[in-house]
């Protein structure tokens, strides 16, 4: 009998967990075959990137290799990037080979949005990646190096000026790690100028969160202030040169720009061609299926559905997904998806957290130890977890890494 093929492209959080849930719902199903591809061999813990861009975290405390999590669920991996796909044919071209499939789940991620701002793509840097938190802490680092040997008073100032551009929740947790990566490597360093250190963030809105609401908006904008980091709000960055931005006209020398405004749907070519919404987004119907198709659904930051593009909302269509394509196998009921928040949680530095949990609004301590909490179930492996739970209790009496990596 020929096997049921499903097929799951992404190794986000989207394509992961959809993968995990079908793994579950069809065990002792045996005429399937279950396939996950990827472009990366891992699963990356993308919200806890700002910890690894600043020393917090080991950079390999929040990756899990895909070919551990296929094969708890006895499927396949292949890593390949994914060049197109045919809805007609039921086929996903990749650069490896053709692959035929019954079902398909599309979670293929985003990637930073740069909005044609000159010069922005190639002299900033972002925050989507490991490379991208990696190429962040060396750059922090050379920085506070070469600030510590130069003596000339206005290079220092240049040096130690980092721009972070983007208000929302990676805009907003990557300032204030920095201030403390800056610090800790103060502390072995006396000779570091850490009294120039100048860390500012742009937000072309008119409030930093948005999506998170007034009061949570603004205790982050009052936390940050206390941080010594400068907030530009209503201020779009117009142009990025290798050692400057401009900004209303002004050119600002500075050392380092992380660019966390935005994030943009990868796409590849499908036949026939979706509707789309104006963010690139596919459009879906409430069951995650494409229009027209009876087999493609989409969930994550590629899916056009009223919901936020956070790793939250990718978990929650992953399972409703995965339970449509079973659904759709057994000849049952299809289940409509609809974002319902649980809570938003950004972490703003040691101790310090802020948010909303089912409509309460909580900060302090307390969301920084709750922040965590959620983090830590998350992660994918039980090594991971342990990892992560002692890294971050050795920062609670050790200063954070400040070596490069």
């Amino acid at each position: 009998m020929v096997p049921i093929r499903i097929v799951v492209l992404g190794s986000g959080f989207g394509g992961v967990y959809a993968y995990r849930r079908l793994a579950k719902l069809l065990r002792g199903h045996q005429n399937h075959e279950l396939t996950l591809v990827s472009r990366d061999n891992y699963f990356l813990f993308s919200p806890m990137l700002h910890e690894v861009a600043t020393g917090g975290l080991n950079r390999h405390d929040i990756v899990q290799p895909i070919r551990q999590i296929v094969r708890v669920g006895e499927g396949k991996f292949l890593k390949a990037t994914v060049t197109g796909i045919n809805a007609e044919l039921q086929t996903v071209q990749t650069d490896m080979c053709s692959l035929p499939y019954d079902y398909l789940v599309v979670a293929l991620g985003a990637e930073t949005r740069f909005s044609d701002i000159p010069g922005a793509k190639e002299f900033t840097l972002g925050l989507k990646t490991m490379r991208d938190a990696v190429c962040i802490r060396n750059r922090a680092l050379k920085l506070l190096e070469a600030a510590s040997v130069t003596k000339d008073s206005g290079e220092q100032e240049r040096l130690l000026r980092w721009v972070v551009v983007g208000g929302g929740p990676t805009g907003v947790e990557l300032a204030p790690e920095l201030v403390d990566l800056a610090n800790a490597y103060a502390r072995s360093s006396p000779e570091c100028p850490i009294e120039k250190l100048d860390v500012q963030l742009y937000h072309a809105g008119s409030s930093l969160l948005p999506q998170f609401g007034v009061r949570t908006s603004n205790y982050v904008s009052r936390l940050l202030r206390l941080k010594r980091i400068t907030v530009h709000l209503t201020t779009a960055i117009e142009s990025v040169a290798e050692n400057s931005i401009q900004v209303k006209n002004s050119v600002i020398p500075v050392g380092l720009v992380a660019w966390t405004a935005g994030i943009s749907p990868i796409t590849v070519p499908i036949t026939p061609l979706p509707e789309r919404g104006t963010t690139g987004r596919i459009i879906v119907s409430p069951t995650l299926l494409v229009p027209n198709t009876k087999n493609v659904f989409v969930v994550g930051d590629l899916a056009g559905v009223d919901a936020p593009q956070t790793a939250q909302a990718a978990v929650e269509q992953a399972k409703v997904a995965a339970m449509n394509i079973v659904a759709l196998i057994n000849r049952t009921t299809l289940q409509g998806y609809s974002y319902k928040e649980q809570g938003l949680l950004v972490s703003l530095g040691q101790w310090k957290a802020a948010g909303t949990v089912y409509g309460y609004f909580i900060s302090g301590a307390f969301a920084w130890w709750l922040w965590r909490t959620v983090y830590l179930s998350k992660l994918v492996g039980t090594a991971n977890k342990i990892r992560v739970a002692i890294d971050w209790t050795l920062n609670l009496f050790y200063t954070r890494d400040t070596s490069e990596v």
